[in-house]
Order: C-alpha cells, then structure tokens, then sequence
C-alpha cells in the first residue's frame, strides 16, 4: 500500500483543515503495494492481540513492512522498528514497547500503547512554546497523539497528519513553510521518513519516488568496514538483499557471535578475507531468499591463546534457496562443529585448507536435494 497523492498543489494555512485524500491516491496504493502477498490481516483480530504478538504477526509479513532491526551482537538481543501496512488504509507503526495503529482515510487512531484509544481529545488547539507553534487536532495528556496540524509561529502550516510522543507517525505531509508546498508525503516513524514516500523540490517537482528507511533513501545493500563498530548497533531492514563485509573487518575482542536470521530478502553474504577474529559461533537462519554465502580467507580464526576447548560452531539452517557456500582458506580452523539443516537447493560446498580441521559435518532434513 503507498500512500501517494496523483496531484500536487499550494493550501493556504486557512485552508489546511479541508485536506481529503483523493480516491486516486488510494487506487494508486493498491497498485503499487503487495498488501495481498501473504493474504489479508483482519484489523479487529490485530486490534485484540497483546503488543508483542501484533508486533510478531506485522513483522512477519516482509511484503507489507519496512523494519529496521538494530542488533547488539554482544547481547544477542534484537529490537525492530517499523511500520507496516496493514490495508489500503491502516498503518501500524512500531518500535521497542510501542504499538499505534491508525486509519489514514479516516484520519483516527485505533490503537496506541498504552492508553485507549478514546482517550484521545480531538480538535483541540495545544500551544507548543511560548514563540507560537501550536498544535491543533488530536490530543493525548496534553501532547499531539493523532491526526493534526502543526503550525509555526507565523500562522504557516509546518505538518499534516499524524503525530505522537515520538514525533511525525505513519502518515502525513511535510511543507515548506515558506512558500506552503509539500516536501514530503508518504510514511514516518518516529519522526523519521520511512516506508513509501514522495520527496518534492520548492517547484512540485518530484525528487525522489521509493522507499525510506531511518530518513534516508532505503538501500539494499549494507557495506560493512573495518571503521565501524557494529557490535552495539547494527541496523538491518528487512529488505536488504546482500550483505558485504569488507576485509579486516569485526574482529573487536567482544564480538563473540554472529547470528543473521529471519532476513526475508537477502540473497548474498558476502565476507571478506581476515574477519571476525574473534567469534566463536556461527549461525545462518531462516532466510527463505539466500542464494549464496561467501566467506574469503582467514576468516573466524580465533586469537592464538583462546582456550579450544570451547566448542566453536557453524551453522546454516532453513535457507530453502541456497545453492551455493564457499569458504577460502584458512577459515574456521578451531571449529568443531559445521552444522547443515533443511537446505534442499544446495548444489556446491567448497571449501579449501586448513577450514574445520577438527569439525564433526551434521546434516539434517533435506540437504542438496537428499534426505
């Protein structure tokens, strides 16, 4: 589902409470979106579920959201942040402890955390700050929680649309305050732009049309270097399709363990020669797209003093498209353990010297087309 205006035009700030949304720009969701892939969700069944298992079921549906999952390899703990199209006119937005569901063409909140949803004021007008910005619309222990307008000091319309403790939220128009045309319309969350969105120029022009994830054009390829440090945060969105890591890369003395699951759109891993020194397990999972894996020489080596009597482990389990898994030289000398589970495409295994000198081989459920 994208929400996505077909035409473009100034609204006077006096106007700015008469905005509908046009039945064009809700036919051009539908035929933008894949809402239907994986069949349609029942707003009044997720309405009734707790947080955590809405949070699950929206998730888990890659076609229809756009989630960044940060993780802290350290911890081997994981929070996502997103949104997701729930219909062609429902929207959930959700990160960490917080879950709000909003009807966009109704402009009403359904479900926010925490509170009921009609506990909500509507139409009211909140002053901001002593210089005038002001608020008006749907109101919540006085804060903007809902469908409203944002005002600057000089009477202009700044943002239309829904907004929460957490900022700008699943939908809405930013304007260039100026000159009262849009910037931007499409998906937020927590203030940030995110999922399908128009970016325009002071003319109308459009300037990007696509995806965002974080505020930023969303890309889907992640490049990881040796300057950065990825072991308390790690962002991954679900529709990244290839993950590079480049040489000398990962190799802090905390980072114990790389674990990639549940990444719905990666096809290929790529990691380069003299990584991840210092991790001792290994485990590849759940990821229905993977095609290929490459890891290059020397790579999950472990420091010369560690105590081997630790059992290190690798892993690839239920990766149903993978056909291809490479490991260069050097590699995994000291692990014990070389695990492969329910990998029923896989036509090649190479791997060179000196890699699981000392491993036992598991295979389980179907592997290259074998039982």
């Amino acid at each position: 589902m994208i929400f996505q205006s077909c035409f473009f035009k100034t609204i006077p700030a006096s106007e700015s409470r008469c905005v509908t949304h046009s039945p064009a720009m809700f036919d051009s969701m539908r035929k933008r979106s894949k809402i239907d892939a994986n069949g349609p969700i029942n707003v009044e069944e997720l309405l009734k579920l707790s947080q955590g298992k809405a949070v699950q079921l929206l998730s888990s549906r890659p076609n229809n959201s756009y989630v960044q999952i940060t993780t802290n390899l350290i911890l081997s703990e994981y929070s996502s942040t997103g949104i997701s199209y729930v219909t062609d006119s429902v929207i959930a937005e959700y990160s960490g402890c917080s879950l709000c569901i909003v009807d966009v063409a109704k402009k009403k909140v359904l479900r926010i955390s925490g509170y009921k949803s009609d506990e909500i004021e509507p139409n009211r007008v909140l002053d901001l700050n002593d210089e005038g910005e002001r608020w008006e619309g749907d109101v919540l222990d006085g804060k903007p929680c809902g469908w409203g307008v944002l005002y600057d000091t000089e009477n202009r319309i700044l943002y239309e649309g829904f907004s929460f403790a957490s900022g700008y939220a699943c939908f809405g128009r930013k304007y260039y305050s100026d000159i009262q045309q849009v910037e931007y319309e499409g998906s937020w969350c927590e203030g940030m732009r995110w999922g399908r969105g128009i970016q325009y120029d002071r003319t109308g022009k459009v300037v990007y049309d696509g995806e965002w994830i974080d505020d930023e054009h969303m890309k889907n390829k992640l490049l990881i270097n040796s300057e950065m440090d990825i072991g308390c945060n790690l962002p991954i969105h679900n529709w990244l399709e290839e993950i590079e890591v480049g040489e000398c890369s990962c190799c802090y003395e905390y980072l114990r363990a790389l674990n990639l699951h549940d990444m719905t759109s990666l096809k290929r891993l790529v990691i380069r020669s003299h990584c991840f020194d210092n991790v001792i397990g290994v485990m590849l999972a759940d990821m229905p797209s993977l095609e290929s894996v490459l890891i290059e020489d020397e790579c999950f080596t472990m420091d010369d003093n560690e105590d081997f009597l630790t059992c290190f482990s690798f892993g690839v389990k239920r990766c149903p498209r993978l056909t291809t898994l490479d490991i260069g030289p050097g590699s995994f000398p000291h692990y014990s353990i070389f695990q492969l589970e329910d990998l029923p495409s896989l036509k090649e295994i190479s791997f060179s010297s000196w890699c699981f000198r000392t491993a036992n081989l598991i295979l389980k459920g179907a592997c290259g087309g074998e039982e």
